[in-house]
């Protein structure tokens, strides 16, 4: 009946989507327990970097963050690492570590699952088995094990608004408006309820098909037959067109959205600045770059425009603060630039790959522990047999010392890829059955453009391994070694003088649950950080956990569309999948 008036009477889509909103609600069963109409507006924006938003606003620019950092707070934000972006924007999305929440890559096995009539998975694991048949899909969100704040807010029966969050599709019913991450093939993502898709496409229509030109100016186009290397620099302008269309797409729609429908949570993602700053870094930071830019003198703007395409949102979503609305802006990481890095390998991949054969002669197994990849150097963690003593632990390490030193060379002039270095000769470090030890990098390896392997000279890493493990230059902006994001926080309720030095990842959604007077559950591993506030905002209100039942989805939609080739040629131009 509701869908049938929804299709009759688009004037009345307001009072409809109310109405979707008591069904959706009747789910549940728990109240909020504070009275108080707080509300909050969350807005990511991939990658932003305070040192370029601080140059910016010297220069006279970006006027709407120095209004924030001038009248609310700043902190730097301590992000997580491995820095991969849908770990850790599922990680503010849900208050969980990526364990819990298990979003850990960029791509999953498809999925396909069994739906009731409710479009619910019939079982609690069948979203999560692959299809072999189907390719890998990335910004899917089924691997998701844990309640997100859209069903948290649902839960509640807070009305939400939530568009283009990463990692969100296929989106669900809930109590309010979801609008997906993908496009399809017309453009338009997905939206919860179906009949809010006619808005979109309004949006779309009214932007056009121009968002180079629009956002840039011409030059970039025109400019374009002039450089070299023409195929890579049209394939970087065609992935940074998609991002210009997914952004300007995603902030129209969701100030339009804020502006109309009701809602006490509304949350928004942006991925322009990341996807610039991976492509384009060298041109508007230059330094320590060997290659001439010549005409890419033009791609110079490109980095600080995206910036300005940030301010000119916030102005919007500002807009929409008042006595009891705050707004809180989230970069997930910083950036830095490759140009003075070259140390971009991973030795644990590249030991994977290698170890099912060549290292079965030795006893053990060698793991390179995580930490800072933009390093000369690199930790290894060796597991060893049971009962050795530690006369045999030290022989057996010697022995994969020996081995790395030796096995792995960099090509051309055969240079050994890991060397030792006096600071390496130090006293092993034994924990167990377990010892830790340190190999610097060659610096010849910032000169080498493949690293091979040698058994007697008859095998060597292909190409593809050489792709997958050390950086390519096609993107001149990274984030592996986990750089700070940035945290800010606007309106009347924000104390600007908070004691706070930094946040965390994980205390964004315990604060923000706080504010609008939802239990905060007592296994998010994050804070509470009342002190960014000028008035109390928690009173005890706190659950043991939002997943003592398991959390079964109810989406909106089975969707079964694998990944589309933009999809695969965005992922691949940012170095986070390979060929």
């Amino acid at each position: 009946m509701i869908v049938k008036l929804i299709h009759k009477k688009k004037s009345h889509l307001a009072i409809i989507l109310s109405l979707c909103l008591v069904l959706v609600s009747c789910h549940f069963f728990s109240t909020p327990t504070r009275t108080t109409q707080t509300k909050v507006i969350l807005l990511g924006l991939d990658g932003a970097e305070v040192n370029t938003i601080k140059m910016m606003i010297k220069a006279g620019k970006l006027a709407h963050f120095k209004k924030i950092m001038e009248n609310g707070v700043y902190v730097p934000l301590s992000t997580l690492y491995p820095t991969i972006s849908p770990n850790i924007w599922t990680s503010i999305a849900t208050g969980k570590t990526p364990e819990e929440h298990g979003v850990s890559c960029w791509v999953t096995k498809h999925v396909v699952f069994n739906m009731d009539c409710n479009n619910r998975p019939t079982d609690t694991d069948s979203m999560r088995k692959p299809n072999q048949a189907k390719p890998e899909t990335p910004f899917i969100q089924p691997a998701r094990k844990v309640r997100a704040f859209w069903n948290i807010a649902t839960q509640f029966n807070v009305p939400v608004i939530s568009v283009g969050w990463m990692v969100s599709d296929p989106i669900e019913q809930v109590n309010g408006i979801q609008v997906g991450y993908a496009l399809d093939a017309n453009g338009l993502p997905a939206v919860y309820p179906s009949a809010l898709k006619n808005e979109i496409d309004e949006q779309l229509t009214l932007l056009g098909n121009t968002y180079l030109e629009t956002v840039f100016g011409r030059r970039l186009s025109e400019a374009l037959p002039y450089n070299t290397n023409l195929v890579k620099k049209q394939s970087l302008l065609r992935v940074l067109d998609k991002a210009v269309k997914r952004d300007l797409l995603f902030d129209r729609t969701a100030d339009a959205f804020i502006t109309k429908y009701p809602w006490r949570f509304a949350a928004v993602y942006n991925r322009l600045i990341d996807v610039s700053q991976h492509l384009f870094y060298r041109y508007t930071f230059p330094e320590g770059f060997d290659e001439a830019i010549g005409a890419d003198v033009l791609y110079q703007e490109i980095i600080p425009r995206c910036y300005e395409v940030a301010d000119d949102m916030l102005g919007r979503y500002m807009q929409h603060i008042d006595d009891d609305t705050i707004l809180f802006v989230v970069s997930d990481h910083g950036f830095r630039s490759v140009a003075g890095h070259p140390f971009l390998l991973d030795v644990s991949r590249l030991l994977d790959l290698v170890s099912k054969t060549e290292l079965q002669s030795l006893s053990g197994h060698l793991t390179c522990v995580p930490d800072n990849q933009i390093s000369d150097k690199r930790n290894f963690k060796l597991e060893l047999p049971t009962g050795c003593s530690r006369e045999e632990q030290t022989i057996l390490v010697g022995q994969w010392i020996d081995f790395l030193l030796t096995a792995f060379t960099l090509n051309h002039d055969h240079q050994p890829l890991f060397i030792k270095l006096p600071e390496d000769s130090g006293p092993l470090l034994h924990r167990g059955p377990s010892v830790s030890f340190q190999l610097h990098l060659n610096p010849a390896l910032s000169k080498s453009d493949r690293i091979y392997y040698f058994e007697d000279q008859l095998w060597q890493v292909p190409e593809l391994l050489s792709s997958e493990v050390v950086s390519e230059q096609g993107f001149s902006g990274v984030h592996l070694s986990a750089p700070d994001g940035i945290f800010l926080g606007y309106g009347s309720h924000i104390n600007k003088n908070t004691t706070a030095d930094r946040i965390h990842v994980y205390d964004i959604l315990p604060t923000i649950l706080a504010y609008l007077g939802l239990p905060v559950a007592r296994d998010m591993p994050g804070k509470i950080r009342s002190e960014l506030f000028n008035i109390a905002i928690q009173d005890g209100n706190f659950i043991d956990s939002y997943e003592q039942e398991p959390y079964r989805p109810h989406y909106a939609f089975q969707n079964e569309a694998g990944v589309t080739p933009d999809q695969l040629e965005e992922l691949k131009l940012l170095g986070y999948i390979n060929e």
